[in-house]
């Protein structure tokens, strides 16, 4: 990959090298339009038998754009017809079985290329964390109380498929329970020899020792795991694309080759580790000329934003200066009206302590503006939207922030609530509304406040309870530890949070949509009556985490826990997941862009260091390359 840095540029640069970048995509697309390869084959099982809902990825030798897609109910798989000729790696996977690889050389208009699956018997590595989480068993009182310990103190910020995959005795868990109990605020940052562990965990050690040891240890566990079929029907007529995205600083775990790591593309490797040096990427946005905008929510140099040419896959890093020549630290992303990007930036023109500017970069410049709170307003910290009325949205630990761009003005709207019995109220979601307001989610006391811009004042609503497992099995050291749950709260989960995370509005509607993570469920919040509905996930643990709405007010959930997206229709309040190709992604934003004429979902891989763009096809998309696959061997026949 061709990887660029810049900070500024004259703009008379931008203009002539975008009008020659422009000329030069031009007539590149009409070339690959003739030239291209209509991909097509079979995937089969060592019975012989075709095998539906197989993922099967393709990738040029050298290059760093991978394609995927899904095969048919009778084990048939169609790449679109925009595929060069070239040298690629092809592969196909499926739980249960192996991956199938080949090298594979592309130069005829037509090219036909099968696989075989072979058994793999330790499939339990291919398992996302969802079904990790379904499998432990709920058989006994002490086995649900045991669950929801795990499940309360062990997937607030990381896949849970990555613990689980590993396999270790009572001891070897405890080490493990002892390293996490140490971390800075659940975040994945040693705190050091002294820092006291977290009371919760450090409490319940023991216990969870002695569970995972039955559960993952070295005996036989009492899990009940079988491998799960692919998608079938609308959901396996995806085509994925994914953009490999390199480490912003070149360090000692930093990978220039990703063959030689594992980056989730191969599940027979299970869930990636971090250690990689590819992680980071945070919120994701498609820019008006298809190209792909990210943060990049890791320690730089070099990078707070990046840039993907969607079509060729080059990367330019922008660096916006922090402090001590670091680059600022950049969290949530959104897209305004006018194409202008808006983002959070820690370490630059900040009155707290570093932390909580807001940003604007215009894409067809690269051009950037840092706007700094005034002094005694609250910094921006994770989350930026804008609302239907041209207004920035940023969440703050105290609430949220409105900054109207044409007066250059902030108003601060704080939270009914700021700290509770249940724990300390920092806003992370936050969304603008049809009307011109906002909204922020307080997560660890399941709280959602509106600013309402017309009063100036703030107004709250509690999420009901969750459904506690261990409801039948808490003792009275658990119900005493839960009075005591403010003290001890921080990225984890008290037996009731619904977790409300981040949230997306109807822009041309009276409802947002909130995602209660832990509860599992999407909340539709009227914005008037501040009632609250929700609808629970089809499947048990998914991690419901973002939310956003399509123009036609279809919304659009990523899957934490999942590897994927769900859309959730309001009107026949129907389900859909989409799988992704990957393994142990670990979304954490999900967008959706309508530059290309109908609704795409663009999504930040964080743990893996990659970017996705899904693109839904028809049936008659398909019918049409299936017809079109018969007219070419026909001809060839002749």
């Amino acid at each position: 990959m061709n990887v660029r840095n810049r900070t500024t540029q004259p703009a008379l640069w931008f203009l002539s090298t975008a009008l020659l970048l422009g000329c030069a995509a031009s007539l590149v697309s009409l070339a690959v339009a003739e030239d291209s390869v209509l991909l097509t084959g079979t995937i089969m099982n060592s019975s012989k038998e075709k095998v539906a809902g197989v993922s099967v990825s393709v990738k040029e030798l050298g290059k760093t754009i991978t394609t995927s897609v899904f095969t048919d109910e009778q084990g048939n798989y169609y790449f679109p017809p925009t595929l060069a000729p070239g040298k690629y790696r092809l592969w196909a996977q499926i739980e249960g079985y192996s991956t199938a690889h080949a090298e594979i050389t592309l130069h005829s208009r037509l090219q036909r290329e099968d696989l075989l699956l072979t058994k793999f018997p330790d499939f339990l590595k291919q398992f996302t964390g969802q079904e990790y989480l379904s499998a432990l068993p709920e058989d006994t009182p002490q086995h649900r109380r045991m669950k929801d310990i795990f499940f309360n103190n062990c997937t607030g910020c990381h896949e849970v498929s990555y613990i689980l995959q590993n396999r270790f005795d009572e001891k070897g868990w405890e080490s493990v329970i002892n390293l996490m109990s140490t971390m800075v605020n659940g975040g994945g940052n040693y705190g050091g020899p002294d820092q006291p562990p977290f009371p919760m965990i450090n409490y319940y050690k023991k216990e969870l020792s002695t569970y995972l040891a039955e559960m993952r240890g070295p005996h036989n566990s009492p899990m009940q795991v079988k491998p799960h079929p692919g998608p079938t029907g609308e959901a396996a007529m995806t085509v994925v694309t994914e953009y490999d995205v390199p480490v912003a600083d070149g360090n000692a775990y930093s990978a220039t080759d990703r063959s030689a790591i594992n980056d989730g593309s191969d599940w027979s490797l299970g869930t990636p580790s971090r250690m990689n040096g590819v992680g980071g990427v945070h919120d994701t946005q498609m820019d008006r000329t298809g190209n792909l905008w990210f943060t990049y929510a890791q320690p730089s140099f070099a990078r707070s934003l990046g840039v993907i040419d969607a079509k060729t896959g080059e990367l330019t890093n922008i660096k916006v200066p922090g402090i001590h020549d670091m680059a600022s630290f950049t969290h949530g992303l959104a897209i305004g009206h006018d194409g202008h990007l808006w983002f959070t930036a820690a370490g630059v023109g900040s009155v707290d302590g570093g932390v909580g500017s807001l940003g604007e970069i215009d894409p067809n410049t690269h051009k950037f503006q840092i706007y700094a709170p005034p002094m005694g307003m609250s910094g921006v910290t994770l989350s930026v939207d804008e609302d239907a009325k041209g207004n920035i949205w940023g969440s703050t630990a105290a609430g949220a922030l409105r900054f109207d761009p044409k007066t250059k003005q902030f108003t601060e709207f704080k939270s009914v609530t700021p700290i509770s019995e249940e724990g300390t109220g920092e806003s992370y979601g936050v969304t603008g509304d049809s009307e011109g307001n906002g909204w922020w989610a307080q997560m660890f006391i399941d709280r959602v406040d509106k600013g309402d811009v017309q009063s100036g004042k703030s107004q709250e609503l509690k999420m009901p309870p969750r459904h506690a497992l261990a409801e039948d099995a808490l003792t009275d050291q658990d119900r005493k530890l839960m009075a005591l749950s403010g003290v001890f709260m921080s990225d984890f989960s008290g037996w009731y949070s619904q977790g409300p995370r981040r949230m997306g509005a109807d822009k041309s509607g009276d409802s947002i949509w909130v995602c209660n993570y832990w509860g599992n469920n999407l909340a539709r919040v009227d914005i008037h009556t501040l009632k609250a509905t929700l609808y629970p996930y089809p499947k048990n643990y998914g991690a419901i985490y973002d939310a956003v709405v399509d123009s036609h007010h279809n919304v659009w959930v990523n899957l934490f826990n999942g590897d994927a997206v769900a859309k959730f229709g309001p009107s026949t309040q129907r389900w859909t997941e989409y799988p992704l190709p990957t393994r142990g992604v670990e979304t954490r934003h999900v967008a959706i862009s309508e530059v290309h004429g109908t609704p795409e979902v663009v999504l930040s891989e964080f743990r893996v260091g990659k970017l996705a763009v899904m693109h839904f096809r028809s049936k008659s998309d398909l019918q049409a390359l299936k017809t079109e696959v018969q007219q070419v061997e026909l001809r060839a026949q002749r």
